[in-house]
């Protein structure tokens, strides 16, 4: 099983370095097989578990691992705690941010 769980805040030029808070709500997790993620790094397409980024402004992105497809994650567009939007996007456009998150000592 590999899990992804805490917390961190970011500011960058990429969100007008405005703070985000980023948190994991309900730990992710992902059941696998052997060495599957040792092996494949990128693989990360998790099966429960809910991260939340959320802006001082109070706009937010919620992704839910358990979107009903075991490829896709549910992502809810909100402001204030009001859902705008939700809608599936694939695993593969996650892969990359969650594997760097992981990697970064920061985010522990």
């Amino acid at each position: 099983m590999a899990a992804l769980r805490g917390n961190f805040t970011l500011t960058s030029a990429l969100t007008d370095h405005q703070e985000l808070e980023v948190t994991t709500s309900e730990p992710m997790t992902a059941h696998t097989t052997g060495d599957f993620l040792t092996a494949y790094p990128e693989a990360w397409s998790f099966s429960s578990g809910t991260l939340e980024m959320t802006a001082e402004d109070g706009s937010a992105l919620q992704l839910k691992a358990d979107s009903g497809n075991v490829d896709t994650a549910e992502i809810s567009l909100m402001q204030d705690d009001v859902v705008l939007e939700t809608f599936q996007q694939p695993w593969s456009l996650w892969h990359d941010t969650l594997t760097r998150v992981q990697a970064d000592p920061r985010g522990r």
